[in-house]
């Protein structure tokens, strides 16, 4: 099939979409700053063991 990519790609897109249940949403921002204290503590844990 030959078609224009500004025709054919929202039409793959749509149907792509339209295949796949709708997803739960993981509110990744509320989690920020439990994720962020958790990095730095490896990060910070980490750089005290490899110190000579």
């Amino acid at each position: 099939m030959y078609a224009d990519a500004t025709i054919a790609f929202p039409v793959l897109c749509l149907y792509a979409l339209g295949m796949e249940n709708p997803r739960k949403p993981k509110r990744l921002y509320k989690k920020l700053g439990k994720y962020y204290d958790e990095l730095s503590e490896m990060y910070f844990n980490k750089k005290k063991l490899n110190k000579p």
